[in-house]
């Protein structure tokens, strides 16, 4: 019997047979050999939906799930399934992505086939030859992927609850689509917010003293400092920028700023005194996603979606990265040779130099700070795989480059400086100045990067010297100036910040249990958080002015609404942080996911009875049905706004929008004695589209949309001997 491998998009497939071998092709995406079968799906191919008997309900929470095939994907599937029924595959192998989302397509498609043939596990890191033999040789049992296979429909059937409910019962109340749901209302929750702190900021006008120093080797500007520490005249703290209070160069009263440099105006130095530290500061950590995604969107503007992609094509196509979808930025333990061996690859080219250097000084050793076993779930960091870079676009380049250069970093001595901080005294007042030199590069030879945690970036590494101070020199006071400045407000989001918001989130959940489960997955996870921030620009409730991402009225509606329906747990992220607990604890095998619904279907009955309340008294003002006499519902659709019957579907009547009342309905066309093909009436229709604004003339079935067939008309007749109009 032969075993059938199915990996998750074609360009796998034809990896897996080239890095196994004796594969021959015998039709598209099929290969095949003595004992294995190598096919693949195309992403999700199989979706999951509420049987069509209780589809129809708000809200609506199946007790058992529908697989719905989802659209194009028919003939793909059609494919996978036939070789998946051979009588001579004894055995399936999962090749799809390693993680929740490849395990659930696997698993979809085998509970769509009505397959009981056992099941085995690829679980693939890497996509060149070595790796693919290595996951073949170590496949993992059915009985070992269970747990994750249990998570991963659990979160998907709750994601799917929370999602359909929650939108649909907002548009009974806006009228309009209003998309919500649990990684992307938190997320977009984050930037409201931050606009509206933006919004109640009030600038405060701040002032320091500067203090020109002349020495025999150079000048350098100090700031006169508060000798009882914090800024002068702090009093309303609520009312500057974050740690302004505590600045102890800044004066809030310009009299007292004046005064100050009054006093210190002309008057002699009392000593010059110099504090030299040395200080060392390591390279940054390995890429995971988020992190390279943050770092291609500070350093060349590309959004998360493009950054990506990009790193998918090199991952599939190219073969030159590693998995990039992973939230580790770590290796394992086992991985010193496999890295060394890598970075031997780089030893000719334009990173010569630099991993010459990394294999000369044998700086490859087993660190907990790369090598951590404990900081991997389902994939490691990304890093190069040693394979050829050549032929690679533009784009491409650019984020190999970022990759490449942050991996050798990571081997890289850290960087040193020399941090000097020189106190000036006076007789009354006592100023500071502050440089720092770079001693030797280390890293920094290699990667000029932002460092994660660390809001300077790349400008912290610039050298700022002070002018020697030579032994005894007391230096002459060459003139004092009062400086204004203002506080600032919070900045607006980018994506490189709202990734690392994302990433994040887990800090603003008081829980401590809790807030330790999002420090490992935040909002979202790598694979989807681009996924969602696109998906916000696309439903208008972000919108991009350059660079930053700014919340439109649609996201401050949607926010007041859903503190209207006390529905807050949809704007934080604590929703994800209990879900992920529970997740990981069924990915672990320490809980089932039988009770993982419980929780969620409770909190949306909850929100629906609020719902239906509120839609009550909306509804009570409003005109009513001609055809039932109950009230009828303003709703706009996809060509505008019209009233339909609030008891819909019991009740179908539909009237025109005119000028924000319900107008007149419109006849009925008449169905002519013609018939489709289908038997039912055919309705003459002519007009302007409003899509390409081109006059039609056709007809179309009266059994729309059960039957969507239409034909052109010849001489007032519809034109039946040819194929319908698409």
């Amino acid at each position: 019997m032969k075993a059938l491998i199915l990996a998750e998009k074609p360009s796998v497939a034809g990896d897996i047979a080239a890095a196994l071998g004796g594969f021959s092709q015998v039709e598209k995406n099929v290969f095949e050999r003595d004992d294995l079968v190598v096919t693949c799906a195309a992403g999700h191919l199989i979706g999951i939906a509420a049987p069509e008997a209780i589809a129809h309900l708000t809200p609506v929470i199946p007790q058992q799930f529908s697989l719905v095939v989802r659209e194009t994907a028919s003939e793909r599937l059609k494919a996978v399934l036939r070789q998946m029924r051979r009588s001579d595959v004894g055995t399936l192998i999962n090749a799809c992505d390693a993680g929740r989302e490849g395990e659930l397509i696997f698993r979809l498609i085998v509970e769509f086939g009505q397959s009981n043939k056992p099941v085995r596990r690829m679980w693939l890191q890497s996509m060149t030859p070595q790796a693919i033999r290595d996951s073949f040789a170590a496949m993992r049992t059915d009985e070992q992927m269970r747990p994750l296979a249990a998570a991963a429909r659990a979160r998907a059937e709750a994601d799917w609850i929370v999602g359909i409910n929650g939108s649909r019962l907002c548009r009974k109340l806006t009228g309009v689509t209003t998309p919500v749901g649990r990684v992307q209302t938190p997320t977009l929750m984050l930037v409201v917010e931050r606009e509206e702190a933006i919004h109640r900021f009030q600038p405060r006008t701040y002032h320091e003293v500067h203090l020109k120093i002349l020495l025999q080797a150079g000048e350098f500007v100090a700031r006169w400092q508060n000798p009882e520490g914090g800024a002068l005249g702090a009093i309303e703290s609520n009312a500057v920028d974050a740690g302004a209070a505590e600045r102890r160069e800044r004066i809030w009263n310009v009299q007292a700023a004046n005064a100050i440099a009054a006093r210190c105006a002309g008057r002699d130095l009392e000593c010059i005194t110099d504090d030299t530290q040395p200080s060392r500061r390591a390279a940054p950590s390995l890429f995971d996603l988020t992190s390279l995604q943050r770092e291609a969107n500070r350093l060349y503007g590309l959004s998360a979606k493009q950054t990506l992609d990009l790193a998918q094509v090199l991952y599939q196509d190219r073969k030159v990265l590693t998995y990039p979808r992973t939230d580790a930025k770590a290796l394992p333990e086992d991985y010193v040779p496999a890295i060394t061996k890598i970075i031997g690859t780089l030893t000719e080219g334009p990173y010569a130099a630099q991993a010459r250097r990394i294999l000369e000084g044998r700086w490859i050793r087993p660190t907990k700070r790369i090598f951590d076993n404990g900081k991997i779930s389902d994939h490691f960091a990304i890093i190069p795989t040693g394979a050829s870079a050549s032929g690679l676009s533009e784009a491409e380049w650019t984020i190999y480059d970022l990759v490449v250069r942050r991996t050798l970093a990571a081997f890289y001595p850290d960087a040193e400086f020399s941090v000097t901080t020189r106190t000036v005294e006076l007789p009354d007042d006592v100023f500071v100045a502050r440089g720092r030199v770079m001693v030797q590069p280390g890293w920094l030879a290699v990667y000029r990067g932002e460092i994660e945690g660390d809001g300077q970036g790349a400008q912290a590494d610039a050298s700022t010297a002070l002018p020697a101070l030579k032994a005894g020199e007391a230096g002459r006071n060459a003139g004092v100036s009062v400086v204004e400045g203002k506080t600032r407000a919070p900045a607006r989001y980018t994506e490189a910040t709202l990734l690392s918001a994302m990433e994040h989130a887990g800090r603003q959940v008081e829980d401590e249990a809790l807030r330790e489960t999002m420090a490992e997955r935040g909002l979202g996870t790598p694979a989807t958080r681009a996924a969602t921030i696109e998906g916000l620009l696309a439903d208008g409730y972000l919108e991009r002015q350059k660079k930053l991402l700014v919340p439109t009225v649609r996201a401050f509606s949607l926010k007041k609404l859903l503190v209207t329906l006390q529905g807050e747990a949809l704007l934080s992220p604590i929703l994800t942080g209990e879900w992920e607990s529970r997740l990981r604890a069924i990915e672990r095998g320490e809980a089932s996911a039988v009770g993982f619904r419980g929780p969620v279907e409770a909190f949306v009955y909850a929100l629906a009875k609020r719902t239906d309340a509120l839609e009550a008294a909306v509804l009570a003002s409003n005109p009513l049905c001609p055809a039932c006499g109950k009230p009828l519902r303003r709703v706009v659709g996809k060509h505008g706004p019209f009233w339909s019957c609030s008891t819909y579907p019991a009740c179908n009547t539909v009237l025109p929008d005119e000028q924000g009342r319900p107008g007149r309905p419109r006849p009925k066309p008449a169905i002519s004695q013609f018939k489709c093909t289908c038997g039912a009436g055919l309705v003459h229709r002519t007009g302007t589209s409003k899509k390409t604004r081109k006059p039609y003339d056709l007809w179309s079935c009266s059994a729309y949309p059960k039957c969507k067939n239409a034909y052109g008309d010849r001489d007032g007749h519809p034109d039946i001997t040819n194929a319908p109009v698409e």
